[in-house]
């Protein structure tokens, strides 16, 4: 007798309760979705820039710029300077700092991977060991 009594009240409020389930629902998977592009936006991004840095690092000018980091520096304060297999090790001893900041500046700007980079400072000079592959 009760129910019938109020089974008018009764249905409004499952509609209702269905209805804010029903917008929860909807905001779960809205944000699952925002999520979802965001994940993909950030891996499209990823991935574009390892393909920037293969068609570099497969460049064969690469292997030419790494040597013209040796011709900017005299003969005599060059101890080694190798390439092999797409790998540079040097070592020059005496440079000064505008050498040095020479070096550096063409190791940044280039699409190389520095491994290993040690300078010391001997009064107004450095020494620079490097180590970089591509």
């Amino acid at each position: 007798m009760i129910l019938k009594q109020y089974q008018n009240e009764l249905l409004l409020t499952l509609a209702i309760v269905l209805a804010l389930g029903t917008y929860g629902y909807k905001q779960s998977v809205a944000g699952r979705i925002a999520e979802t592009k965001s994940e993909a936006g950030a891996a499209y991004e990823e991935i574009s820039t390892i393909v920037a840095l293969m068609e570099q690092w497969g460049n064969p000018k690469l292997e030419s710029q790494m040597k013209q980091i040796k011709g900017g520096i005299p003969a005599a304060k060059v101890r080694s300077f190798e390439i092999k297999a797409k790998k540079l090790n040097a070592s020059l001893a005496g440079l000064n700092h505008s050498e040095m900041n020479g070096v550096l500046k063409k190791l940044q700007n280039s699409a190389v991977a520095i491994v290993d980079l040690s300078i010391k400072r001997k009064e107004k000079d450095y020494d620079m060991e490097f180590t970089c592959k591509w």
